[in-house]
């Protein structure tokens, strides 16, 4: 039986509008820790302002030991 490449599965465009919508609101509401909600993280520079440097990709995806949130009213930016 000769080998044959499997088809690419294509994501259905309201399929990936639910998904992107659903890591925004975990990401948000701080379930999902990672970079982008850490209040250590500077959006400009896109880099930990902690350790002032870019932390590797799984850092940024899964989060590290030092993440924090916003916890009194100075951190709030507002």
């Amino acid at each position: 039986m000769a080998y044959k490449k499997p088809m690419p599965v294509l994501i259905d465009e309201k399929v990936n509008y639910l998904k992107n919508n659903i890591q925004s609101v975990l990401r948000m509401g701080f379930i999902y820790r990672n970079c982008l909600n850490c209040i250590e993280w500077d959006e400009g520079k896109e880099e930990c302002k902690r350790f002032k440097s870019r932390p590797p990709a799984t850092i940024i995806v899964y989060s590290c030991p030092q993440w924090s949130q916003a916890v009194s009213d100075d951190d709030i930016p507002f």
